[in-house]
């Protein structure tokens, strides 16, 4: 059973780890007790997961909360109502900016300003603003350097399969925009559903 925390790190086995996830001993993941480059590259994508998908729920809360109050609002009050701390924020909101989702203004009164259109601003493009990613394993089976084709190839094998599982992720939140979530919080409105393929 693997527990993960955003905050404090990640717990393998009832063993906890602090970030970054690069500097743990291999043996978590039932491997030698010999680290090297080769076991850091195989948990490094899991830390990615972890973060970005932090990453996004702390972009949508943030972009909800600002087209509801309709004004600039500090990091530190986009924090306290994320309940995160306002250098996550402030590292998120940085990336939204970019996208044009969102504007800043200078000065003691200053703050982010929420400027895109909520009915039309998606989850998947907001996704995209932050390279969020959605699906990843925290080790890769086999062995690259094993003579045995199945050992050494299935695991860039199953890295692919991910990528693929993390697009379709990304493609399914395109219908739900800021302003559902707004009105399913608010208004009572209907529940956010990702898309389904036929």
């Amino acid at each position: 059973m693997i527990l993960v925390s955003p905050v404090i790190g990640i717990t393998f086995f009832e063993t906890k780890f602090s970030y970054p996830l690069d500097i743990c001993c291999c043996n978590c993941y039932n491997y030698s007790s010999r680290c090297n480059k080769k076991h850091y590259r195989k948990i490094s994508y899991t830390e990615e997961v972890i973060v970005t998908n932090s990453s996004f729920s702390i972009a949508v809360h943030a972009l909800v909360y600002l087209n509801h109050m309709e004004r600039v609002l500090s990091s530190e009050e986009l924090a306290q109502n994320v309940c995160t701390n306002p250098v996550l924020i402030r590292k998120v909101m940085s990336k939204l900016k970019k996208a044009g989702f969102v504007d800043t203004k200078g000065g003691n009164n200053g703050g982010y300003l929420f400027i895109a259109d909520a009915d039309k601003l998606t989850l998947e493009q907001i996704a995209e603003a932050i390279d969020a990613k959605f699906v990843g394993s925290p080790w890769r089976s086999g062995d690259m350097d094993k003579a045995c084709l199945i050992s050494s190839g299935m695991g860039e094998i199953m890295q692919n399969i991910y990528r693929q599982l993390d697009e379709k992720c990304k493609k399914s939140l395109h219908g739900i925009t800021v302003a559902d979530i707004d009105r399913k919080i608010l208004k009572h409105g209907m529940e956010p559903t990702v898309n389904e393929e036929k």
